[in-house]
């Protein structure tokens, strides 16, 4: 079981949310986790930081190396295209939501505030709060 990191999860760790930033203190030193960052969700951050938080491009160079920095982190570089494309199909959820799925396997967990990833039969989601105890 591998646990992978949704993009709201840096948002909000970016925002300094406590629990979030406790959380990610927790993997960040951490060979506990298992812990998987598709290289999508770098993709969602970068933008997210540029155009929502209009961050500048150091600052966004600085938070991101600061994610693959974290010794209890793993980029996932591989997907499923045909799986992504079919799983968009059939759900009402983000194309970019079925990447992340389609690179999941039976039993994974998802640390997001996304409930669209409920509707993966396959995948549990948790929020950092779920993983403090």
């Amino acid at each position: 079981m591998k646990i992978y990191i949704d993009t709201n999860v840096f948002a909000r760790l970016f925002e300094g949310q406590v629990e979030t930033t406790k959380w990610i203190n927790k993997v960040k030193d951490s060979q506990k986790f298992d812990a998987v960052v598709p290289a999508i969700v770098l993709e969602e951050v970068i933008w997210l930081l540029g155009r929502f938080y209009k961050s500048d491009k150091s600052e966004i160079v600085s938070f991101v190396k600061s994610i693959l920095g974290m010794a209890g982190v793993k980029v996932k570089y591989e997907y499923q295209i045909d799986k992504s494309i079919q799983l968009f199909e059939k759900l009402n959820v983000k194309f970019n939501d079925c990447v992340i799925a389609s690179a999941m396997e039976d039993g994974d967990i998802i640390v997001s505030f996304d409930r669209d990833f409920d509707r993966f039969e396959w995948i549990k989601r948790v929020e950092p709060k779920d993983l403090l105890g």
